[in-house]
This record gives C-alpha cells, sequence and structure tokens, in this order.
C-alpha cells in the first residue's frame, strides 16, 4: 500500500476508496472518477518502502506552502502542485481531465514558475454497490397487495358461517406479487437484483394469522362451496373482521464483487362481515 495518497476533491464531492500497490514510480498521478462531472485528484508521493520526494534523484520536501495554498511534491510529475477550486475540464472522449496547478521543480527554494494545464488520466472508481442496489429496489415501485377475499369485502355483504373462504392478491404483478429483476449500471459498474415475494400472512381479525407461501387463487362461482387450493380459511363465529393481509419480499442483489440481501414487507386491509343462515319456519 503506497505510504501517502493525498485526496482533494474538485467539483462536485464525492468519495473514492482507492488502493494502490506497487512502486511510486510506477504510477503517474490520476483523476478518479465515480459518477457525476466531479473528480477526486489523487497525488502517489511514496511507496511501500517509505520512499522519500525526489527530484532528479534530490531530496525535497514533500510539502510546501504557496500564495495560492499548500504544495505537495509529485514523484511521477516531478512538481509541486496546489489543487485549486476549479471545475474539472473533460476532454479526448472523457479520457483525461485538466487542472490549473502551480509547480516549483527546484530542488530548494526558487519562485514559483506559474500555472499550467495538467493533463491526467481517468480512472473510473467503483461505485457503492449496496447504494447501487438500494436505489434499483426504489426504481422497482413494489406495492402491496390489493385484498381478494370471500365475502366480498363490500357493504352488504356477508360471509355464511361454515363456508370456506378463499383469499387471494387480486391484483398480480411483477411489482406486487413477483418475481422481478432489473440491473443499473453506473460508471460501467452494473448491479442486478431480483425480488421475490416469499409469503403473505393473512391475519384474519379473530386472532388466527393464515401463512400462504403464494398469491392465492381467486375465487369464482363455479367453485361453489370447495376449499381454496392454495389459500383458505373457515370462520367459526360470526361478526365484523378486519382481515390484513402483509406480503414479505426478498430483494437479493449482486455486483461489483458483492451480494446482499433487502428484506421489505407491506401491508393491506379489508373488512368483512360473516353472518350465520337463519332458518325462518311458519
Amino acid at each position: 500500500m503506497l505510504s501517502r495518497i493525498l485526496r482533494v476533491l474538485l467539483g462536485v464531492t464525492m468519495v473514492a476508496a482507492l488502493t494502490l500497490a506497487a512502486p511510486a514510480a510506477a504510477h503517474a498521478d490520476f483523476c478518479a472518477q465515480t459518477v457525476g462531472t466531479g473528480c477526486t485528484y489523487v497525488v502517489v508521493t511514496g511507496d511501500t518502502a517509505g520512499a522519500p520526494c525526489l527530484h532528479k534523484e534530490h531530496l525535497v520536501l514533500c510539502e510546501r506552502s504557496f500564495d495560492a495554498g499548500p504544495g505537495h511534491w509529485s514523484n511521477a510529475i516531478q512538481m509541486y502542485l496546489v489543487l485549486l477550486p476549479l471545475a474539472w475540464r473533460a476532454s479526448n472522449g472523457d479520457d483525461q481531465a485538466s487542472l490549473a496547478q502551480y509547480f516549483d521543480p527546484v530542488t530548494a527554494g526558487g519562485s514559483i514558475r506559474g500555472f499550467e494545464d495538467l493533463w491526467l488520466p481517468v480512472r473510473p472508481v467503483a461505485p457503492d454497490a449496496a447504494q447501487l442496489a438500494a436505489q434499483l429496489v426504489a426504481s422497482m415501485n413494489l406495492a402491496p397487495i390489493v385484498i381478494g377475499i370471500v365475502p366480498d369485502p363490500l357493504p352488504g355483504r356477508v360471509g355464511i358461517i361454515g363456508f370456506p373462504q378463499w383469499m387471494w392478491a387480486d391484483n398480480p404483478a411483477e411489482n406486487t406479487t413477483g418475481p422481478m429483476t432489473r440491473s443499473i449500471t453506473q460508471a460501467g459498474y452494473t448491479v442486478t437484483a431480483t425480488a421475490t415475494m416469499t409469503h403473505i400472512n393473512w391475519n384474519m381479525g379473530d386472532g388466527t394469522i393464515v401463512t400462504c407461501r403464494n398469491a392465492g387463487t381467486k375465487y369464482e362461482d363455479r367453485y361453489g362451496k370447495t376449499p381454496s387450493p392454495t389459500c383458505g380459511y373457515y370462520y367459526s363465529t360470526q361478526g365484523t373482521f378486519t382481515v390484513t393481509a402483509t406480503s414479505y419480499w426478498t430483494i437479493a442483489w449482486t455486483g461489483i464483487g458483492q451480494t446482499g440481501t433487502i428484506p421489505l414487507n407491506f401491508t393491506s386491509t379489508a373488512t368483512i362481515t360473516m353472518g350465520e343462515i337463519q332458518v325462518l319456519r311458519r
């Protein structure tokens, strides 16, 4: 690991995690670019052996003060660099970035030589994979289900005690019942995420929770008194019940050499009424 790396943010503020190996002489200074137009300028001044700051084999101070600000010696460029609060200018297909800088290449003392446009290679730096995954999940617009249930949760509708209740997601789609796979790419790096709804917990409002590991089956009149093949229940008492359906999701993501999971859940409610069959006698 190089013994000394100076990071100075120019343009928009960014944080770049940079790891450099091998002696300083093998590395030129460079502009590390993440996303957008901002760059982090990195001055390489030493190596693992603690190499001194040298100009033509003569020792120089690694730091000097100039009227424009602190100067940092670069072995690679053989100059003192005073990084100015100027925006980077990109050219040549965004291959390089220029920086106005002071330099003083003499070994001891001497006057400041002035400004110069310094052209540096731009090296893409991997963005934060977890942040990209979070952006990706937000873009999926995952949403709660619309409750489908018999009896219908409408005024005047009454279910019959002893008859089967069917429960299902009445708005099945990628973003409500899954699965959904999406990718996002920034600065040439890609993160991919797959969102899977693992199960729905149905709180039936009478103290019972039914877990269904699917979106359920929509009821049709032709099914009659047949119980649901995928997600159902029987009420044993009459009354009005608030049914709560909570859908649970797992989003698994991978990219930029990392993996992770993000859990989410969404809740929706409906109110139904259950009653008994009244037998009328004359």
